[in-house]
């Protein structure tokens, strides 16, 4: 089970996440941060959910951002925007393989910072079907 919890306070964002990775009665130790763009508007990203989903929705994310002209996301909305659009492409490649093996489609992400055109930083939740809530005042976890 992966841990991930995120909050927005004042002062910026608060983010954290359990380092272990278990599989049956096997454990092992993984990093469950990505940090994504280039310095200094990085932004965060963390999963809980099935790995090999994460894995993939991570590598389309990647290849996506390699073929935009600016080589980065503008604004956190682009960013979490692009990140669901390549969980989607993942859930229509893989949800029906993964039911075959008794395997629900699970990732949840939670996506965070402050890139250029952002005027503070914020923090997104990722539901497995691609939709999100923006962390707000009312709502800052």
């Amino acid at each position: 089970m992966t841990y991930c919890v995120a909050i927005r306070v004042r002062e910026g964002l608060i983010a954290l996440a359990d380092g272990r990775v278990t599989s049956g009665s096997q454990m092992a130790v993984a990093r469950k941060v990505t940090m994504l763009g280039t310095k200094p508007h990085r932004y965060f990203l963390m999963t809980s959910g099935l790995r090999s989903v994460r894995d993939k929705v991570l590598a389309y994310l990647r290849q996506e951002i390699k073929q935009l002209p600016s080589r980065n996301y503008t604004t956190m909305l682009d960013a979490v925007g692009g990140f669901a659009t390549c969980l989607r492409q993942v859930a229509e490649e893989d949800r029906e393989a993964l039911a075959t093996s008794d395997l629900a489609f699970n990732l949840h992400a939670i996506i965070g910072g402050q890139l250029e055109e952002d005027a503070e930083p914020t923090m997104f939740l990722v539901y497995p079907e691609g939709n999100w809530i923006e962390v707000d005042q009312r709502a800052p976890y």
